[in-house]
């Protein structure tokens, strides 16, 4: 009986991971909506926001990315940078298809007119389809006005 209880202990927590993971997919908008190398910029603030998403290719290998809150090394000679502003208003969502369509590691900033800003790292795959695969990035403007940056897999 014993092996019993251990199966269904871990089965109790491989669903609870589970049901986490697509939890937190579905609240930062994660799942079939979004595809790979596409970019959604959603403003829930009362006010229109001007955002400016700098792009910064660090590395042909997609493994090459760092943790969240790590910036690219000074040192570091990106292989290539871009930025991109995109006016969003209140209410609205912007979405940018093919955003990035290249594999490789990428450190991405965004950056709201008042200097708030978030920052993610994002790992892009080759598709056996062509093109991307793996990571979608969202920023939301919360109804507060902060400022948050995701990237999610994409299915």
């Amino acid at each position: 009986m014993s092996p019993v209880r251990s199966r269904r202990a871990l089965l109790q927590a491989a669903g609870s991971t589970i049901g986490s993971s697509a939890l937190a997919g579905c609240l930062f908008g994660a799942g079939s909506e979004q595809d790979p190398g596409s970019l959604a910029i959603t403003n829930d603030h009362s006010e229109d926001h001007a955002v400016t998403v700098t792009v910064t290719k660090t590395s042909e290998d997609q493994d090459d990315t760092r943790p969240r809150d790590e910036t690219p090394a000074p040192e570091t000679t990106p292989v290539w940078e871009r930025e991109d502003r995109f006016q969003v208003e209140s209410g609205e969502r912007v979405t940018e298809r093919d955003f990035l369509s290249e594999t490789g590691a990428f450190y991405l900033e965004a950056r709201l007119e008042d200097g708030t800003h978030d920052s993610v790292w994002v790992g892009l795959y080759k598709s056996a389809g062509g093109g991307v695969a793996v990571d979608a990035i969202s920023v939301y403007i919360e109804d507060d006005g902060r400022l948050q940056v995701h990237a999610s897999h994409g299915d």
